[in-house]
């Protein structure tokens, strides 16, 4: 099994969030259409504030539309650093974990979410889909469907949750 390392950082300390901002700011209209000058303008924006969360985000979703997912961890790592409570940030590295194999560690992030929020229907999701590959955690996987189901009954993917509970039980 693969364990992802996080990145090592000291204590971030505020900076300048007004510059940060600019940058942020100027980073969201280059995000879908010129995704290189985004990264600089975010890599702009966390080096005037290395507590700006959310322009950390942005360049971690900069960096996975543009292929480079290691990268993109990094910085959704560095948001969490910055706002451990960012579910948006929490929730995109753990799919990205999971992607690029990291299993147990994307179990870990979702599981956090669940923590803080358990009335999170997407985490259910998540979660149970990662447990429903393996039959020693189908028990765990069919409590996360259920919730699921009960969060978002009308949901697309209510069908085939059931069907897979029916055929898992």
């Amino acid at each position: 099994k693969k364990v992802r390392t996080p990145v090592a950082v000291k204590v971030l300390k505020p900076g300048n969030r007004a510059k940060a901002t600019v940058y942020y700011n100027s980073g969201i209209k280059y995000q879908l259409n010129q995704p290189a000058t985004a990264i600089a303008e975010y890599t702009m924006a966390v080096a005037a504030d290395p507590t700006f969360a959310k322009a950390y985000y942005n360049l971690g979703l900069a960096y996975s539309n543009v292929g480079q997912p290691e990268r993109a961890m990094e910085n959704y790592e560095m948001a969490l650093l910055a706002d451990s409570n960012y579910a948006d940030a929490r929730f995109n590295y753990a799919i990205l974990l999971r992607e690029q194999g990291y299993t147990d560690d994307a179990i870990t992030q979702l599981e956090k979410m669940l923590a803080e929020n358990p009335n999170d229907a997407s985490a259910h999701l998540s979660v149970a889909t990662i447990y429903a590959h393996d039959r020693a955690t189908f028990a765990k996987a069919r409590d996360h469907y259920l919730t699921f189901l009960r969060l978002s009954p009308n949901s697309p993917a209510a069908r085939d949750i059931r069907r897979w509970l029916d055929q898992n039980h």
